[in-house]
């Protein structure tokens, strides 16, 4: 309907019938667009779930042996797992497609990590917290070894401090997976993530905006559209938004359905 509420005289109005085989039938079966492994998800619900992926072994086996305790749990698995194993099936895969299951993963963590934090099983916390640990020493290490690395260029003191404060969470992490029981573990990922995470703005992405970033390579042409000046921009098999952005220019694509 959106589409074709558009004016008669456009060209997506025109082809209304193509343009659907193309994003229904297209993309699910024949991979027109975003082709993947039948396997993507699972390989990407680490980082899409991260921090709390740190717990993703607890919060499956926690699942799978209360499948049938409660109607609430049923409601849960009902929301998140045939949609994930439907967008699985689907050959064209974007992350964004599993956005509506976020919130039922999110329940499915929440109730999976509390009943850890509650109950004796002081060993799984133990070792979940040792885990956390060497992916902060980790973290912590890589950002180090940056200035070490090709990447040199993106060193700054932001880098330096955020290489520290991942080692220090590290470290203060390791001592107390030895020390305690660590049933605080899920308030420690909390904060240990939002102290790295308001950091990584000022560390981390300046430097990397150099290497993939378009602002640098458009600067010229800013200019010339702050001037005023009249120039044609043409994107050569590709078209990005972030290039009309920072240039502040429309561009033409050129070839883009041949490359």
């Amino acid at each position: 309907p959106a589409r074709m509420a558009l004016p008669e005289d456009t060209a997506v109005h025109a082809g209304i019938g193509g343009e659907m085989f193309r994003q229904v039938i297209g993309r699910f079966f024949l991979g027109v667009s975003k082709a993947a492994a039948p396997w993507k998800y699972i390989q990407n619900a680490p980082l899409d779930l991260f921090p709390w992926s740190i717990f993703l072994p607890w919060t499956v086996l926690y699942v799978w042996r209360r499948r049938r305790e409660d109607i609430s749990m049923r409601l849960l698995l009902a929301w998140s797992v045939p949609a994930f194993v439907f967008f699985s099936i689907c050959i064209g895969k974007r992350d964004i497609y599993l956005l509506p299951i976020y919130p039922a993963l999110a329940i499915l963590t929440a109730r999976s990590v509390l009943d850890l934090a509650e109950s004796g099983r002081a060993v799984w916390r133990k070792r979940t917290g040792y885990a956390w640990a060497i992916l902060l020493l980790l973290i912590g290490t890589v950002a180090f070894g940056v200035k070490f690395s090709s990447f040199s260029e993106m060193w700054s003191r932001g880098l330096l401090a955020f290489g520290v404060t991942a080692l220090a969470f590290g470290l203060v992490t390791l001592a107390a997976s030895a020390s305690t029981d660590m049933r605080a573990l899920h308030k420690t990922v909390a904060a240990h993530f939002v102290v790295l995470a308001l950091l990584i703005p000022f560390s981390i992405f300046p430097g990397l905006d150099r290497f993939k970033g378009a602002s640098e390579i458009c600067e010229p042409l800013r200019e010339l559209s702050v001037q005023n000046r009249d120039y044609r921009l043409y994107a050569i098999g590709f078209e990005r938004e972030e290039y009309v952005f920072y240039s502040r220019h429309f561009l033409t694509p050129v070839l883009t359905d041949i490359l």
